[in-house]
């Protein structure tokens, strides 16, 4: 999240966006969802679950993702909730808008050609790995000093180490010595 000065002095406050096209068919293509049990399906139908489902979970991931980005802003006093939310609303409905194409070809490719299934699950693990990375990379960001010093204590009592968190100092540079 970036704030930006616009001509008349107000600041504008900027979203990072996931790739549409890439991050929606990686995570939504593979994600249908069986709507009709064990039924014996139809193309239609193996093709409407599948961009349900496909839809519905890039919208999640997204809307968690910008709720992430944003918060920071409210904790720094930048925006309020209302803002947060109504910001997020138009992020997941812009996101899910360009990407409802690709996931919906996708969907009917996989529905038409069975076979290459297993081929669109691995992409799906490719998507949410990117994904889950994008997720634990922003809520790192989005916790106060306070909350990264409990959580650095705690990986310490552990033994476990966390790059970005434990092996650097208070001050900002990066130890020599971090635990592996």
């Amino acid at each position: 999240m970036s704030l930006t000065n616009n001509d008349s002095d107000n600041f504008t406050l900027t979203l990072p966006r996931s790739n549409r096209y890439g991050e929606g068919v990686m995570i939504g293509a593979p994600m249908e969802a069986n709507l009709n049990g064990y039924q014996p399906d139809t193309i239609l139908g193996d093709g409407v679950e599948g961009f349900g489902g496909g839809i519905f979970t890039f919208a999640l991931y997204h809307g968690v993702l910008c709720y992430l980005t944003t918060e920071r802003g409210v904790r720094a006093g930048e925006i309020n909730r209302a803002q947060q939310f109504n910001f997020v609303r138009k992020a997941v409905w812009e996101a899910t808008k360009g990407s409802a194409v690709a996931i919906a070809v996708v969907s009917v490719v996989l529905a038409l050609f069975p076979a290459i299934t297993p081929i669109a699950g691995l992409a799906g693990i490719a998507g949410f790995a990117i994904a889950g990375t994008r997720l634990v990379n922003e809520a790192m960001v989005t916790f106060s000093p306070e909350q990264r010093a409990v959580l650095k204590q705690k990986a310490d009592e552990a033994g476990v180490s966390i790059a970005g968190l434990t092996d650097v100092t208070d001050d900002g540079t990066a130890t020599a010595g971090a635990p592996a």
